[in-house]
């Protein structure tokens, strides 16, 4: 694939142009150009991206003219949580019951901070147990909602704002494994990229959400640059 610069119709060397950025900077007259028209016609037209069929754990119906999108938290992550847990929190339990039987109170203070880690952690798995991922689409506005236990991520942004919905991997790498989970973005015109929902556990969720939302709404999808691809 040639690129071609729009002023003097120079060819551009390979090590002037930005994929990522769909820009070249030719060399001989400085021109800073878009390539994404010339790379849309070698590519010619995408292909039509395969229909997700509905996961488990996550459910879909449409009331009064609104989308409904439900999908629990709970996955095999929480189970190992909660040994964790039930573990560290029972060390902490038998820490502070020797440090204040014996008036150890420096003790009992530097053991603190991990009990709060513990409650924060027992907290979060507990959320795993119960709490599950509401996303309400109508004409207006897009909401999303973790419930019954509170947690951080609510949002709602307004519908005629969304320019696409896209998903995004994100990986995580520990010490001694490697963690991968999905994220659906929106971009909108007002305030560019913006996080819907985070840490699912399964690209056919995160994929299948971007899909109802979209259709729904009807948003023609197209590529959106870093995007997990659907296939």
């Amino acid at each position: 694939m040639k690129i071609q610069c729009p002023e003097c119709n120079e060819v551009v060397p390979a090590e002037h142009i930005e994929l990522n950025r769909e820009v070249a900077t030719c060399p001989d007259c400085n021109t800073l150009f878009s390539i994404s028209e010339q790379i849309d016609r070698v590519a010619g037209p995408p292909k039509p991206r395969r229909e997700i069929d509905l996961p488990d754990k996550v459910q879909v119906y449409q009331d009064r003219g609104e989308l409904y999108l439900v999908m629990r938290w709970f996955n095999k992550t929480v189970i190992g949580l909660t040994f964790f847990c039930i573990l560290w929190d029972g060390f902490m339990a038998f820490w502070f019951s020797i440090a204040l039987l014996n008036g150890e109170w420096e003790m009992a203070l530097y053991g603190t901070l991990h009990a709060l880690v513990g409650v924060g952690l027992t907290y979060y798995t507990i959320a795993g147990y119960v709490n599950k991922t509401y996303i309400g689409v109508s004409s207006e506005i897009i909401k999303v909602k973790h419930a019954p236990l509170p947690s951080w991520g609510n949002k709602t942004i307004e519908a005629r704002d969304v320019r696409q919905i896209y998903v995004k991997e994100h990986v995580s790498q520990g010490k001694n494994s490697t963690t991968i989970t999905y994220e659906v973005h929106a971009d909108t015109l007002s305030a560019g990229h913006l996080k819907l929902v985070s840490g699912i556990d399964s690209s056919e969720k995160a994929l299948f959400i971007e899909q109802e939302i979209e259709k729904f709404l009807r948003i023609k999808d197209t590529p959106v640059s870093g995007e997990f691809p659907r296939g």
